[in-house]
């Protein structure tokens, strides 16, 4: 792993904390976790701490030599020819190499050890009082459990696979420049979040052009899979015996199935052994599990690798075993990565299946269907235009025509970025299709709308227009409804039967969402908008799922559950198929993650996100965050007043762009964010007249929050909280209550600011970092030293000043200054009041 990737930061904390209170740290994770740039990274922090450490690793080539392990260590040992004579020998010196002071031994892949070198380590260990970490695989060894047993009192860290977060973060760390999000998708969920199989993966797929920058951005090109990938992936398969092995292989040719079919096709005394292992996934949701091989590039070379004959019989079998079931059975809610494995599984399949139907009669519905799936399953431009060349766009009824026609148009304007292009396709290939000018024309207007450009008379739908009466047409007029800000008239006309339409249901499902985010019904938006990305799951649907997520993010933004709302933009973003049809909701999604990371403190994966989003197209899509530019300026870094002053700025074009072009919701959201950088009555004043022109009183209220916050005035900051927090906007009234407590401290009143500070967390409800970054402004006016701030932390640990002196290696007189310091800038007299602030909004240090 590359020196300057940091993985796993709270998990080497975790580790150095227990080490400090004297608790010896067994380090359990799979092959390719990080466990040994953990063990760096905790002998890094311990120099840091004037700790000594020593470092061993297990050679899996040397478990059958005595003190092999401790040999390659460069530990001395004698030539003698009595075992016991060496040992001893061999205790001596690794007492020597841990005779400095609190001296710590970090032993690598303890599975592999000799058993020598085992009880070399358990005597030294036994002498010294020396602590230990050890680190193995999930299932551990003999060696690894004799070496955990020897030492206690001990605890049990896991170096569990990255996260999302985690991923993003390592490619655009490893790459330098920003990554298609698909691409980013894809890595995660090919490598299962294990960082050596992404440097694996990233490193193969450069030298073989399946990653290649395009436009500024590194982007993925077909099947990720490489021959050369084997040698890493090979080593997984190193503790299996043959029957394991076989098992293994035939679940990854059947992909994610039932528990009951992954029972029948490896058996249930192999299936329990290869999870023990770690190397299939077992998700359960009450009476429902769903089994897949993990990590999934150990199933692509399973498959791949494998003899034709023996992949011919394999999959026969499998077919067999699985005739008739469905790989995701009516109800099973399951867990995001492995629906979104689910996703791409079907996804591929259907690909296959239309074009065999294709290739038969290239007819104009099987060129529809074959071109959803084409754009769904990463097809390059030249296969995509084969198919369009190729389908006979007058063969078949009318619908089918009239769909393929749509498919056409809306793949022609995304590529071009125009709605001409669509337009031309319509006009070329619909003259015969009069019955269906109605959806065709509401394909374009959703092309349109979706694509950001300015809303004239003709986009916009006039006061007394009458009803649609094609479903696609009336759910695109409700889209249109909402993004001008008429949220109750979208709610009027969206009141009737669900649409049957695929298309038509999504879009008229968030546009019912954000209605009813805009008339306040705030829990009523989350709960209808969550209810769509689970039934987008089920159906395998990752356009209305990352529609239905992109409407359920912005109310969780707005209640301030900024956890949830981080949680489901990422399982958004790591869906690996591609999303070219609607690319403004993905931008959406990185902007919300970016905020919701920056409110938790994330900083290191916000900026990776803002980075990600400088290269994408600059088009705007009609809804708020949907501007690929604002990212940056939104986590940008704002205790420098000038910077602040020119992120606002940033903003604030964005906001009269986006107000001038007729999306008064996305504007004034917008702009709201540049007032409370940058206070201005005068913008305050546009966004409260830009409010009234909308029928939404979510808006109207956040026109009031700019106006509070730009007239700098506590006491209406104070009026103002509690409206929001009625309203719903929980992050608001936070917002509120901190720009007031900000205020008060600077008016000299540090008392009442503090006691501000301490409710707003309160009566947030807030839980661990939740919105912890939205106390930044009054974190950094308090202005601790970062050493006052590092007492503080301890205090609120119950820690004396003679127990912090010794950890920082600080005199206890030193300790009681900074805590007598610290006191007095929180504005509180007491330990315990101290304690108390430094579990709450103190905080809320970036990381």
């Amino acid at each position: 792993m590359r020196d300057d990737v940091v993985l796993h930061p709270d998990t080497v904390s975790q580790i150095v904390g227990y080490l400090q209170d004297g608790t010896h740290v067994q380090v359990v994770g799979m092959r390719a976790a990080g466990r040994s740039s953990v063990l760096e990274q905790v002998a890094d922090r311990l120099a840091g701490l004037g700790i000594a450490a020593v470092r061993l690793r297990g050679v899996r080539a040397l478990r059958d030599r005595t003190l092999g392990a401790l040999a390659v260590a460069g530990v001395p040992l004698p030539s003698a020819p009595q075992q016991l004579r060496m040992l001893s020998a061999a205790v001596e010196s690794l007492e020597q190499m841990l005779a400095a002071p609190g001296s710590v031994l970090l032993v690598d892949d303890a599975d592999d050890l000799d058993s020598g070198t085992v009880g070399a380590v358990l005597a030294a260990r036994a002498r010294l009082g020396t602590r230990v970490v050890i680190a193995c695989g999930r299932g551990g060894g003999p060696a690894a459990g004799l070496l955990a047993d020897g030492l206690q009192p001990s605890a049990r860290v896991a170096v569990d696979p990255l996260p999302f977060a985690g991923v993003h973060r390592l490619l655009h760390t490893m790459l330098g420049r920003g990554v298609e999000p698909t691409a980013v998708a894809r890595v995660a969920a090919a490598t299962g979040g294990l960082p050596g199989l992404v440097q694996a993966l990233v490193d193969t797929a450069r030298r073989e052009n399946r990653l290649v920058v395009r436009d500024g951005l590194w982007v993925a090109r077909g099947d990720l899979w490489t021959a050369s990938l084997a040698q890493t992936v090979e080593p997984f398969l190193a503790d299996l015996d043959d029957d394991l092995r076989e098992a293994l292989t035939v679940l990854a040719f059947a992909g994610t199935v039932s528990l009951a079919a992954a029972g029948r096709l490896a058996g249930t005394a192999a299936l329990v052994r290869l999870e023990e292992s770690g190397l299939v996934q077992v998700v359960t949701d009450g009476d429902h599990a769903l089994v897949g091989v993990f990590p999934p590039l150990l199933a692509d070379c399973l498959v791949q690798e494998s003899a034709t004959t023996r992949g011919l019989l394999v999959r026969a079998r499998v077919a067999e075993e699985l005739q008739g079931e469905e790989s995701l059975p009516a109800g099973v809610r399951t867990a995001a990565p492995l629906a979104g494995r689910l996703i791409a599984q079907r996804w591929e399949q259907r690909c296959r299946e239309a074009r065999r139907r294709w290739e038969a009669d290239p007819s104009a519905r099987a060129g529809a269907e074959l071109l959803e799936a084409m754009l769904l399953t990463h097809a390059r431009p030249h296969q995509v235009e084969h198919v369009l060349d190729r389908t006979r766009a007058d063969a078949g009824d009318p619908a089918d025509r009239a769909a393929f026609v749509a498919a056409h148009a809306a793949y022609r304007g995304r590529e071009s970025g125009s709605p001409v292009a669509a337009a031309l396709v319509v006009a070329e290939l619909a003259d015969d299709l009069p019955g269906h000018g109605p959806a065709l024309g509401a394909v374009l207007d959703h092309l349109a709308l979706t694509g950001g450009a300015p809303l004239g008379r003709e986009s916009s739908p006039p006061d007394g227009a009458p009803e649609p009466d094609d479903e696609l047409a009336r759910a695109v007029r409700a889209e249109s409804l909402v993004a001008t800000g008429r949220a109750r008239e979208a709610l009027a006309l969206l009141d009737g039967p669900e649409p049957q339409d695929a298309q038509a249901r999504w879009i008229a499902g968030t546009a019912r969402g954000l209605a009813l985010l805009y008339t306040c019904d705030v829990a009523a938006a989350a709960t209808t908008a969550l209810a769509g990305v689970e039934r987008a799951r089920q159906e395998l649907d990752p356009v209305s799922l990352l529609a239905h997520a992109s409407v359920a993010g912005l109310a969780l933004a707005v209640q301030g559950r900024a956890m949830e709302l981080d949680a489901l933009a990422c399982d958004a973003l790591a869906l690996s198929t591609a999303c070219p049809q609607e690319p403004q909701l993905v931008t959406g999604l990185i902007a919300l993650a970016a905020e919701a990371a920056t409110w938790q403190g994330h900083r290191e994966f916000a900026e990776s996100l803002a980075v990600q989003a400088r290269s994408l197209p600059s088009r705007r899509g009609p809804h708020p965050y949907q501007s690929s530019d604002l990212v940056a300026p939104l986590i940008q870094d704002e205790d420098d007043p000038a910077v602040a002053a020119e992120t606002a700025d940033r903003i604030w074009q964005v906001a009269v762009e986006r107000l001038e072009a007729g999306y008064l919701p996305a504007g004034i959201v917008a702009g709201v964010a540049a007032v409370e950088r940058r206070p201005d009555a005068a913008r305050a004043a546009v966004l409260a007249d830009a409010a009234a022109r909308c029928d939404a009183p979510l808006l109207t209220h956040l026109a009031a929050f700019a106006a509070a916050v730009a007239s700098g005035d506590p006491d209406r900051l104070a009026a103002l909280e509690p409206e929001l927090r009625r309203a719903g906007l929980r992050q608001f009234a936070v917002r509120a209550a901190v720009a007031r407590a900000v205020r008060l401290l600077a008016d000299g009143q540090p008392a009442a600011a503090i006691e501000r500070a301490d409710t707003a967390w309160s009566q947030g409800g807030l839980r661990g970092r939740d919105l912890c970054g939205l106390f930044l402004p009054f974190d950094r006016a308090v202005r601790l030293t970062s050493r006052e701030r590092e007492v503080a932390v301890l205090v609120a640990r119950g820690l004396s000043s003679p127990e912090i002196a010794t950890r920082m290696v600080l005199s206890a007189r030193t300790v009681e200054h900074h805590i007598l310091s610290a006191c007095r800038k929180v504005g509180v007299n007491s330990r315990e009041g101290l304690a108390r602030a430094a579990r709450t909004w103190l905080t809320c240090t970036q990381r």
